[in-house]
């Protein structure tokens, strides 16, 4: 505990709870040798949690009912599992951990606080989830007891996982690092192909600090904004949704479709507009789009997202060893068919869950208010 509580005195990007499973990884190896023969053996992690979503489809009986056998689909996607089993990252961890805060965010939102604080001590990413998920607390929350050991349960929670920090005198160099997270790769691009392979060339994209000015703004600054202006599009559905099921004190039936929707398409905006993006931070939209596609029928946002992934992913680590001369791997058609992915999803958004009557009927429950 002592030794993992001194880790951020060093040149540490990794959140909290992955240095946990690092930690027991050493502690069973326990030898400097061991641990770097053994190094690749910690992808059984992510793995696992690869597995998560499938045990969601066969556990929770709404689910199982929907889809009879469409876990194979997620099983044997190659691009799903192409980032545990090829790459040995990690993103398979928070990304079935905000799976599961929104899942259970209108029975449980208790549960869900505290689950997605898990997924946000994992990777930091994790945080473009929040606004959705206060969209879902705050038509699932019922008094305020439950809002209270949301937030008292989450701050104990999160004392518990920086415990060995705090007591190590690490936390300020913990703080240090997560508030330097944003800028740790400050370059347009960390193999992401995303908006900015369709505007600029390789050279700029790989070599040009994304704190130079673009326009009137940084690179960066002009990326979150565009981020920001595609979430509120994107959330806009939900919380007009969650409004409309306070005052009619009933949950909307297409709700879980729109909440995997919605989620799905912030995944990729946050991955298409943002600087410093890697090619692999578009992993929760798979998972998301997967779950849409249960509700929905239609796995094109799923098999296209599959696909962008795979290409982007391959492209970079080159792993079949294939023949990379070809159109499909071409930055701009992988950038392309994301920004189709979200011109599609958002589309669907904006014309299929009727919208024109929810703000009809919030407009005359506001004037009636008034009346009163």
């Amino acid at each position: 505990m002592k030794k993992l509580g001194g880790i951020y005195s060093y040149s540490v990007n990794y959140q909290p709870l992955f240095l946990y499973v690092l930690a027991l990884f050493e502690q069973i190896l326990n030898t400097p040798e061991k641990i770097t023969e053994s190094i690749h053996y910690v992808r059984i992690i992510p793995i696992l949690f690869d597995l998560v979503p499938v045990l969601f489809l066969l556990a929770i009986r709404r689910f199982r009912e929907l889809a009879s056998g469409w876990h194979w689909f997620l099983l044997l996607n190659v691009a799903y599992l192409y980032n545990s089993v090829i790459w040995g990252q990690v993103d398979s961890i928070h990304s079935s951990l905000s799976l599961l805060a929104l899942i259970i965010s209108l029975r449980n939102p208790v549960w869900s606080a505290w689950v997605f604080i898990l997924a946000f001590n994992v990777k930091f990413q994790s945080i473009i989830f929040l606004p959705l998920l206060i969209i879902t607390w705050i038509s699932a929350v019922r008094s305020w007891k439950q809002a209270a050991g949301m937030l008292l349960g989450g701050l104990a929670l999160e004392t518990l996982i920086l415990l060995p920090f705090l007591l190590a005198g690490t936390f300020p160099a913990y703080l240090k690092m997560a508030s330097g997270a944003v800028g740790y790769f400050p370059y347009i691009s960390m193999n992401a192909f995303n908006l900015w392979d369709l505007l600029l060339d390789d050279m700029t994209i790989y070599s040009v600090r994304d704190d130079e000015i673009f326009l009137l703004v940084s690179y960066k600054t002009a990326g979150l904004i565009l981020f920001f202006l595609f979430s509120a599009l994107i959330l806009f559905p939900a919380f007009i949704k969650s409004l409309v099921a306070i005052i009619k004190r009933r949950v909307y039936l297409k709700i879980w479709e729109l909440v995997f929707l919605s989620a799905g398409l912030i995944a990729v905006a946050f991955f298409f507009f943002n600087t410093q993006m890697h090619e692999r931070y578009s992993h929760p939209a798979m998972v998301f789009f997967f779950f849409y596609s249960v509700y929905r029928r239609n796995f094109l946002l799923y098999g296209l997202t599959s696909l962008a992934y795979l290409l982007n992913m391959e492209r970079i680590l080159v792993f079949f060893d294939i023949s990379y001369h070809t159109v499909i791997f071409e930055k701009e058609f992988i950038a392309s068919l994301f920004a189709l992915v979200l011109i599609l999803g958002i589309a669907r958004l904006v014309s299929a869950y009727a919208l024109r009557e929810d703000l009809i009927f919030l407009k005359a429950t506001f004037n009636r208010q008034k009346v009163k």
